[in-house]
C-alpha cells in the first residue's frame, strides 16, 4: 500500500463544538468522485486512533478519494473547525467533553458518566453549522476495571457491586481522567476509603501484571485483558464515559464520502477494535498503514 503523505498541523486555541448526528443521504452508494477529491483527515496521537485513521484513509482512497493524514496530535478536533482538516476520527464521550465541558445534571440519575446518550445529546445542542458528525460504532473504546482471575478469587468477588464491599482493602490505579470518574463511583458506592493511584497509561499494564494493585483502568478493547488472561470487573463499565468511535468532519464533506466512512464505522463492534488494539499495541506493533492493510481480515 502507497504511503501517504503526512502534514505537520499548528494546533489551535479553539473551543471546539462538535455535532453527532446520523448520517443521511441518498439510500443508494453516490457515484464515485469523477475528479480526485482530497480530504485532510487528523487522528488522536494514541496508536489504536492512529491505525482507525489509517484504515478510513485507505477505504476512502479505494473509493477514488484523494486522502492526507496529518500528524497525529492530542487534539485533532480543533483541526476541523479551524478548516485545518475536512475531517477527524475521535469519540463520543471526548467530542461531548469538547462542546460543553460541564458533566450532565444528574439530579435524577445515580452517574455523573457519559453514556452513548447522553454524548450525543450533548453534543446535537451545540452543533455548529459548519462541522458534521458521522455514525457511531457499535462497539466502544470506554474504560473499564480490569483484574486478574487470582486477585478476583482472593477477594471473594464477581462484580463491581461485591467489589465495592471489599472497600478498605482495594488498591487500584487508572490514568488521571479515569482515575477522577473511578474516584467518584468508589465514593457513590460508599467506598472512599479505597486507594485509587493517577498514573500515565503505560505503566499500568505492568502495574497489573506485577500485582502491584488490586486492579487498573483499561480501555475495554484493549487486547491485554483477553491475551492474558485478566477479567473486566463487570458492572465497572458504567462508571466511565462511553466512547464508540465516530468521524466528524467540515458539513461540506460530500455523501460519497460519509457513505464510505460509516461503513467501516459500522464494523467497529468489540471485536473488530479489541483486533486494531491488538496489532495497534502489540510486543512488535504494526504500523497504522499495515493495520490498515490487513482491514478486510480484521472486520470478518
Amino acid at each position: 500500500m502507497k504511503r501517504r503523505k503526512v502534514l505537520p498541523v499548528l494546533c489551535t486555541g479553539a473551543v471546539l463544538v462538535l455535532g453527532l448526528s446520523a448520517c443521511t443521504g441518498n439510500p443508494q452508494d453516490p457515484a464515485p468522485p469523477t475528479e480526485a477529491v482530497e480530504l485532510r483527515m487528523a487522528t488522536h496521537s494514541e496508536p489504536t486512533y492512529r491505525a482507525l485513521g489509517a484504515i478510513y484513509a485507505d477505504q476512502l482512497e479505494q473509493k477514488g478519494y484523494q486522502v492526507t493524514l496529518l500528524d497525529p496530535v492530542a487534539d485533532p478536533a480543533a483541526q476541523v473547525l479551524a478548516g485545518q482538516a475536512d475531517l477527524v476520527i475521535t469519540s463520543a464521550g471526548t467530542a461531548a467533553h469538547q462542546v460543553a465541558p460541564a458533566r450532565p445534571d444528574t439530579k435524577n440519575t445515580d452517574s455523573a458518566v457519559l453514556s452513548r446518550e447522553q454524548s450525543a445529546k450533548m453534543i446535537a445542542g451545540a452543533l455548529p453549522e459548519n462541522v458534521r458528525a458521522l455514525d457511531a460504532s457499535p462497539g466502544d473504546l470506554g474504560s473499564v476495571l480490569v483484574m486478574s482471575r487470582a486477585q478476583l478469587a482472593l477477594q471473594d468477588v464477581e462484580d463491581y457491586k461485591e467489589l465495592a464491599q471489599k472497600c478498605p482493602s482495594l488498591k487500584l490505579a487508572a490514568p488521571q481522567a479515569s482515575a477522577t470518574l473511578l474516584r467518584e463511583g468508589l465514593d457513590g458506592a460508599n467506598c472512599s476509603a479505597a486507594k485509587v493511584e493517577a498514573t500515565t497509561a503505560d505503566r499500568l499494564p505492568g502495574m497489573l501484571r506485577n500485582a502491584e494493585v488490586d486492579g487498573v483502568v483499561l480501555s475495554q478493547a484493549d487486547a491485554l485483558i483477553a491475551d492474558e488472561g485478566f477479567v473486566a470487573v463487570a458492572g465497572t463499565e458504567a462508571l466511565f464515559d462511553s466512547e464508540p468511535v465516530l468521524a466528524l468532519g467540515d458539513a461540506d464533506v460530500d455523501e460519497g464520502a460519509a457513505r464510505a466512512i460509516n461503513e467501516v464505522t459500522a464494523k467497529l463492534d468489540e471485536d473488530t477494535l479489541t483486533a486494531v488494539s491488538r496489532m495497534a499495541h502489540g510486543t512488535e506493533p504494526a504500523s497504522a498503514e499495515d493495520v490498515a492493510e490487513r482491514w478486510q481480515w480484521l472486520s470478518q
